[in-house]
């Protein structure tokens, strides 16, 4: 995602909490046999589509810089803490 690429994950775990819908694609992990059909589903989409591909590594790379820098982890915890005081 910092990259500015779209992520392909399994729709399990740490992977799958943070990508976004409009980051990446998370595959559903019912069944090995579908995960397999459905990560290669995945790739074939974003190979094929290159607006995609690119719309979605746009939205990663602002997911990464807005969520994930140290200074988007700090202006979450401003924003935490002054909800938490708020409510006294």
């Amino acid at each position: 995602m910092a990259g500015g690429r779209p992520v392909i994950c399994l729709d399990i775990g740490g992977p799958a909490i943070l990508v976004s819908q409009e980051s990446g694609i998370r595959v559903p992990a019912l069944r090995p046999r579908d995960a397999v059909v459905g990560l290669a589903e995945a790739i074939s989409l974003l190979a094929a589509d290159r607006s995609l591909l690119d719309r979605m590594g746009r939205a990663a790379s602002r997911r990464v810089a807005g969520g994930f820098s140290w200074e988007g982890k700090g202006e979450y915890l401003r924003r935490l803490y002054e909800t938490l005081d708020a409510e006294g």
